[in-house]
Parts: structure tokens; sequence; C-alpha cells
């Protein structure tokens, strides 16, 4: 299974909450190759879900049915696949199709939107502190101070606009 392989390459823990009976679950999770799973109700399944966001993890929770709503509600991403009304609006996101492997594509577009975003907010807050300290020393009028600043929020718009051409990963 490329896609868990490829979560796991990530650095991502992987947690697999079913109502499925565990001795079904543990097949499934074996074959998976997921170590942490845990058989419970829907109910448990929103409280295991804030309790990882307690303990710091960014959880994100991928469910299909209306016993997912609750976690999905609860997750700091609900990721809703296939087509059961409930679970899709309790989710922040909802795949229409049931293809897992799009979950690693949303995955690496958001780490690259990031990265963009991150890289704009450096270059965009190193430029306004030398233009700051040009008009600090007076090396520079107001005027062209105003002007200096205006050209670098342009460019750092421009730069962040990159993210409207990423790539989706095939």
């Amino acid at each position: 299974y490329p896609f868990i392989q490829m979560l796991k390459q990530s650095g991502i823990r992987i947690v697999i909450l079913s109502g499925d009976k565990s001795r079904h679950l543990q097949t499934i999770s074996n074959k998976l190759g997921i170590k942490e799973y845990y058989s419970c109700w829907p109910h448990e399944k929103a409280q295991r879900v804030l309790k990882l966001r307690e303990e710091g993890e960014v959880v994100l929770m991928v469910g299909d049915g209306s016993n997912d709503s609750a976690a999905l509600a609860a997750a700091n991403i609900g990721l809703s696949v296939g087509a059961s009304k409930i679970a899709a609006e309790s989710a922040d996101i909802v795949l229409m199709n049931e293809d897992l492997q799009n979950i690693g594509k949303l995955i690496e577009t958001g780490k690259g939107v990031i990265a963009i975003a991150q890289r704009t907010v450096k270059y965009g807050m190193s430029a306004s502190l030398l233009q700051m300290v040009l008009a600090a020393l007076g090396l520079t009028s107001p005027f062209v101070s105003a002007c200096l600043q205006e050209c670098v929020d342009l460019t750092a718009v421009l730069y962040a606009l990159r993210a409207l051409f990423i790539t989706i990963p095939k």
C-alpha cells in the first residue's frame, strides 16, 4: 500500500479508529502495517481524537459514515470520503471518490502551500525590516520609504500567488 508507506515516510502517525470487532481490525491493521488501532464506538472515536489533540498532535480524521461525524468535527481537519451526508457536513474537506491516494496528494499540496507562505512571510519581514533600518538611518525620504514598502508588499503578494500553481502530485 504505497499510500500508507508515503504517510509513514513523511513521519505521519497513523491510528485506526474503527467500529469493527478487534479481531477483524487486527487483521486489517497487520495487512496495512499499522501498529496503532482501536475498536471503539462513535463517541469513543471523538474522545480519542480529542485526547490526541490534547497531547499536541495535529489530527487529520478520515471518515466515511455518520458514525465518524463527531470525530470528524473534533479533529483539526476532518476529511469525509464518499457520500455520507452527515459525515460530509461535519468535515472540513470532502473527497467525492473513495481513492485514498488523494489524501496523500492533499497532504503534499498542503506542504507546498505552507512552504510558500513561510517563505513569503520571511521575505516580507526581512525586506520591511531592511527598509525600516534605511529609513531610521535617514538614508531614504518618507516618500521613498513608502514606495519601497509598497514594492515589498506587492512582491510578497505576487510571490504568494505561486501557491495557485502548485502541481498536484499524480
